[in-house]
């Protein structure tokens, strides 16, 4: 891992452990003969709501969630899970929704950057976000909001390398990268307000 310093892997592992992997979240997909293209019915909760569709087993949760359940925040960048514009939360778990068959996903919950809007108040990070400039054209920032959230979920203050750690499965096409970092730095400190300002009113 290499970010302007040099940080082995084994340091950057100790500093951030991200959430658990798609193989401890996931069953296995057995379906009957392992090249058929019957069509199957799956049933997803997404962002709260119950989607029910007939799908064949090829289909990736991210053209589920673009075609399917007509949610197109969750961006297809590069075809090749190197990108992260596909981010979603898999049962509370960040995953890369271009590597998961849409069958996998059957029974479980995702959550979409759409089931993160809230007109009225934005999160802390969504703030910070805003307030740094961390997005131009868009195209990533969902992505980098669920990789970011991810991280302050289980490092509330993280440092600068933890963040460039923790978003360096996600590409920024406009190369906007350092105030990516800036915000999500500035959103450990908000969240840290936030839950002080909680604590006190109980």
């Amino acid at each position: 891992v290499h970010y302007g310093g040099c940080v082995s892997m084994m340091e950057a592992t100790r500093r951030y452990v991200g959430p658990l992997s798609l193989k401890q979240r996931l069953r296995p997909c057995r379906l009957k003969g392992s090249l058929s293209m019957e069509r199957h019915s799956i049933a997803i909760h997404v962002n709260g709501t119950r989607i029910v569709a007939e799908i064949e087993p090829r289909v990736l949760l991210v053209h589920f969630l673009r075609e399917q359940a007509d949610l197109t925040g969750t961006h297809i960048g590069c075809d090749t899970s190197q990108c992260g514009a596909c981010t979603v939360r898999l049962d509370g778990a960040t995953v890369k929704s271009c590597t998961v068959l849409a069958v996998q996903a059957d029974g479980h919950a995702v959550t979409t950057i759409e089931g993160l809007a809230d007109p009225a108040r934005l999160t802390p990070l969504q703030q910070a976000f805003h307030q740094r400039h961390a997005l131009q054209c868009g195209f990533c920032t969902p992505g980098m909001i669920f990789a970011a959230q991810a991280l302050l979920d289980y490092v509330p203050d993280p440092t600068e390398v933890q963040v460039r750690q923790a978003l360096h499965g996600n590409l920024c096409r406009c190369t906007g990268y350092q105030n990516i970092v800036d915000a999500v730095l500035l959103a450990a400190k908000l969240q840290q307000t936030e839950d002080l300002r909680v604590a006190e009113a109980t």
